[in-house]
């Protein structure tokens, strides 16, 4: 199977492991690239994953606010395209937003 992701793994999981953040690769039968936030007791506050743009020269960067106390169980999305070059910029941004709705002690 043919990993889209591969592009951007050589920015994607050095910064990921710079700052101790684990990158989950699949979800069930489809590879991703994702990172869960938890809150100070471990429940799954905030995600934040990338899409592939095809052709591939932009990244799409989401982080979304996970609300199980919502019907739909997602607060609060956010989205940025961005470079590949700019990747690691739209990184340090969207996991400031996720630790900050994972609250105080939030951890990945």
């Amino acid at each position: 199977m043919h990993d889209p992701y591969v592009a951007v793994d050589s920015i994607l999981m050095p910064w990921a492991q710079a700052h101790g953040f684990p990158v989950t690769t699949r979800y069930r039968d489809d590879i991703v690239r994702s990172i869960w936030f938890c809150d100070e007791h471990g429940n799954q506050r905030a995600q934040m994953w990338l899409g592939i743009s095809k052709p591939l020269n932009t990244v799409s960067v989401f982080v979304g606010e996970f609300r199980p106390d919502l019907p739909g169980k997602w607060g609060e999305r956010l989205h940025r395209e961005a470079a590949i070059s700019e990747l690691g910029d739209a990184l340090n941004e969207f996991s400031k937003v996720a630790l900050r709705w994972a609250g105080p002690g939030a951890f990945t």
